[in-house]
């Protein structure tokens, strides 16, 4: 209803107000082509399966989703001028979908953040059994208690009962065979299903009787990284098989990744510039100088490099970081965060909630050592700590916006920083790089009203930092948290009270 809304709002008003003179496509042939331009971007988002309602409201992919379905809307709104012969011209399509796409996100991004306050509320969830006790269930169960924000709660799990890793904090709910009596009990919305634990035999028979008792069934499968875009069930005599397309980055693409790169940074370093002169005179005037601060950071293969930032703490704060280690809120995982840093000047507060601290990484960008997105430049000491797999983020550069940044900055667990970063390394494109950069800016938008909550709140909870372990390390920006988000604590899932119909 939003995108229709949206999508419909936006159509309307460029054929009714857009047209040139003597161009009016009269009332009855405009709101036909405003019906279709609804039904073709709404009918577009439904066949990317994008209401589904596990699925993020917000974020890159969305707004993909938004894009190709408006994309699709002008070329429908075009053929259909055509076919009832009203003039319209491709320039006033097109300018109708690039205002029905700046509807639709910003109607997308308002319900985002309403439907994420609730799901944080543990509302507007999907409540799943998790049938399985292996080591794929508990990836799995692990990964959904790290994005509270993306609507689904694993109550229980049912199979043979283990103790596995520490934090496997997951009630033991049954055997396999009891999966669809212990689901319909609790009230739940569906199964997901971890095959390399659920023998052959079984399995379709705990598929067959979630279906009679009316539940989702779901199966827990392929590459954790792997984007589901790349990946097609395909057959071999009736029995089923994941086909996933290889990874595409040739010299082409990374071509045009810094093209793109230099022509867009310089723009924004032209139209923020007045903005920097405003922030470094600021930064003098409260705590003096040094203006900027610099510090080594790992960058594409490995390669060091000096990242630039405005300065938000106070000077010598480097000496003093060993009296608030014990205060790292970062609970597990090689990084450092406090929030309400003590270090922290009254510019540099401002500076860190709105990002413009990051504004001279734009200097990073043009001298190549950066890009506009990608994962954020790990600290040199931090990334000595990162396994082998996170050491892989090396294989792009690193930027100063990000998937992790603007889907899970107020995260605290680890976790999802490390999948995110791990996803879009494995993931890159052209296309995914755009649509980060255009939900930056409403995410930025988004955390500074959650930020401005939060400081008239108490604080139920610590954040997530991504890379910042030093004195001005935990500056943050669109790549970097700020150590005051809204309250995101992983749903509870180590009691089993409660959990019944509600």
């Amino acid at each position: 209803m939003t995108d229709a809304a949206s999508a419909g709002v936006a159509w309307s008003i460029q054929l009714a107000v857009g047209a040139p003179a003597g161009g009016d496509v009269g009332l009855g042939a405009g709101t036909a082509l405003v019906l279709v331009a609804v039904f073709a971007t709404v009918g577009s988002v439904a066949a990317q399966d994008g209401y589904r309602s596990w699925l993020q409201v917000g974020g890159p992919e969305s707004l993909a989703r938004a894009l190709r379905a408006t994309a699709f809307a002008v070329v429908a709104v075009l053929l259909a001028a055509d076919l009832i012969g009203v003039d319209v011209s491709v320039t006033r399509a097109v300018v109708g979908g690039c205002w029905a796409l700046l509807a639709v996100g910003s109607g997308r991004w308002v319900l985002s953040v309403w439907i994420t306050r609730r799901r944080r509320r543990g509302e507007l969830v999907d409540r799943s059994l998790l049938v399985g006790s292996g080591d794929a269930a508990y990836r799995f169960w692990r990964h959904v208690a790290s994005r509270p924000d993306a609507g689904r709660v694993i109550v229980g799990y049912v199979g043979a009962s283990r103790e596995g890793p520490t934090n496997w904090a997951l009630p033991h709910c049954g055997t396999v065979a009891d999966a669809s009596a212990v689901a319909t009990a609790l009230g739940l919305d569906g199964i997901v299903i971890a095959p390399d634990t659920v023998a052959a035999d079984d399995l379709a028979e705990v598929i067959r009787r979630a279906h009679a008792s009316d539940l989702d069934v779901e199966l827990v499968g392929g590459p954790a990284l792997v984007h589901p875009r790349r990946m097609s069930v395909t057959e071999v005599a009736h029995h089923p098989l994941l086909f996933i397309e290889p990874r595409r980055v040739g010299h082409l693409r990374e071509g045009a990744k810094r093209g793109f790169d230099l022509v867009v940074g310089g723009v924004l370093l032209l139209v923020v510039s007045p903005l920097m002169v405003v922030t470094a005179i600021a930064t003098l005037l409260d705590d003096g100088r040094p203006v900027f601060y610099r510090q080594r950071r790992v960058g594409k293969d490995r390669r060091t490099f000096r990242l630039w930032k405005f300065r938000t703490m106070q000077r010598g704060a480097d000496r003093h970081e060993h009296q608030l280690r014990h205060r790292n809120e970062r609970g597990h995982g090689p990084l450092f965060k406090i929030a309400d840093d003590p270090r922290t000047t009254r510019v540099g507060r401002v500076l860190r909630a709105t990002s413009i601290d990051e504004l001279p990484q734009l200097f990073n960008v043009l001298g190549g050592s950066m890009s506009l997105v990608g994962p954020r430049p790990a600290l040199v000491a931090q990334e000595a700590d990162f396994d082998t797999e996170l050491q892989g983020r090396s294989r792009v550069k690193p930027g100063i916006t990000g998937l992790w940044q603007i889907e899970a900055r107020d995260n605290p667990d680890f976790h999802a920083y490390r999948h995110l970063d791990l996803f879009y390394c494995e993931n890159w494109s052209f296309a995914l790089d755009i649509a980060i950069l255009a939900w930056t800016l409403p995410g930025l938008i988004r955390h500074g009203l959650m930020v401005r909550r939060e400081r008239s709140a108490p604080r139920l909870r610590t954040v997530v930092d991504d890379t910042e372990a030093h004195a001005d390390a935990s500056d943050c920006g669109p790549g970097d948290d700020d150590g005051v988000g809204p309250p995101m604590l992983p749903v509870d899932q180590t009691s089993f009270a409660g959990l019944g119909p509600r």
